[in-house]
């Protein structure tokens, strides 16, 4: 049997001229929080099977480990199993990593089954996280922009805010956040951007919670619901499912979109009915309201099949 004799190591650099933090990890949860030291810290594992080190290139501090040297394939993942038998769990080798307050580069956090979470850190570049077969999770986070990705999993977001990066003069520019999955739940509460918001999944849920879009929003995805409580879209709103409801709650968008099949379009939108051109259309169902609305102005479209369409105006 396997039996992988995993040491604790630590690498910490000064934060100053570092642009980027790229861990590449396998089996390995990431979790990433600030602290008050000076110092950019990672607190990792390796072994003689799995050598991972890190290192600073070129202004990247890089945790990784060479690919000739770590099992793969279906041996990897026997071996993976087998250590898990014989005392050492991957899910307690949890990579680490303290973010000072001084620390202005990126975070680029990839791994593969197992999770990735970022609690209480503010930065001032992007944050990206990967992983599969597990959840991204972040709670009272700051960054410039998202991109956050798994398969097979959720994505949770609480309290998030992409607030743009800044240009020569510290104006801060949009940049477009994206958060997908495929087979898990996206969820989005208190979170905001400056930029546009893309949410991509397949055969799960998408719900967005008090969230706020300076720029477009565009949410996919099949054979699940979509469901938004509260959210205002700076420009347009694309919201597409199919086989799956779409349920609104006060959401205000300059144009929506909704569209479904075998599934309701119900709930409530911010504005007058004067100022929308109405485009609704079901097929083998009810829909209200009806009529075409104004001659001009702001549009909105939704279109189901065998299924209600029942939306309201609110102030």
């Amino acid at each position: 049997m396997a039996r992988y004799n995993f040491e604790k190591r630590t690498y910490s650099a000064a934060p100053e001229g570092i642009v980027e933090l790229f861990i590449d990890a396998r089996y390995m949860p990431i979790s990433a929080q600030p602290y008050d030291g000076d110092d950019l810290c990672i607190e990792y594992y390796a072994s003689e099977e799995y050598p991972y080190s890190a290192r600073l290139e070129n202004g990247i501090v890089i945790l990784d480990c060479p690919q000739s040297s770590r099992p793969g394939g279906l041996g990897g993942m026997f071996g993976m199993f087998m250590s898990s038998l014989t005392g050492a769990s991957w899910q307690d080798l949890t990579i680490n990593v303290y973010v000072p307050r001084s620390y202005a580069g990126m975070l680029n956090l990839c791994t593969s089954c197992a999770k990735v979470s970022v609690h209480g850190v503010e930065l001032r570049s992007r944050l990206h996280a990967l992983t599969t077969n597990a959840a991204v999770e972040l709670r009272s986070v700051i960054a410039t922009a998202f991109e956050l990705s798994t398969t097979n999993a959720k994505v949770y977001a609480e309290n998030a805010a992409a607030c743009g990066e800044p240009d020569a003069e510290g104006l801060a520019h949009p940049v477009d956040c994206k958060i997908a999955s495929t087979n898990g739940a996206l969820d989005l509460r208190g979170f905001s951007t400056l930029g546009s918001l893309s949410c991509r999944t397949t055969n799960a849920a998408i719900k967005l919670r008090d969230v706020a879009v300076q720029g477009a929003l565009s949410c996919a995805t099949s054979n699940g619901s979509l469901n938004l409580a509260d959210v205002s879209v700076q420009d347009a709103a694309r919201l597409k499912s199919s086989n799956a409801s779409i349920q609104l709650s006060r959401l205000l968008a300059r144009d929506m979109d909704a569209i479904t099949s075998n599934g309701n379009i119900k709930g409530s939108v911010v504005g007058r009915a004067a100022d929308f051109r109405l485009d609704l259309h079901t097929s083998n169902g009810k829909c209200s309201p009806a009529g075409s609305g104004a001659a001009s102005g702001r549009c909105l479209k939704a279109h189901t099949s065998n299924a209600n369409i029942a939306l309201e105006f609110v102030d």
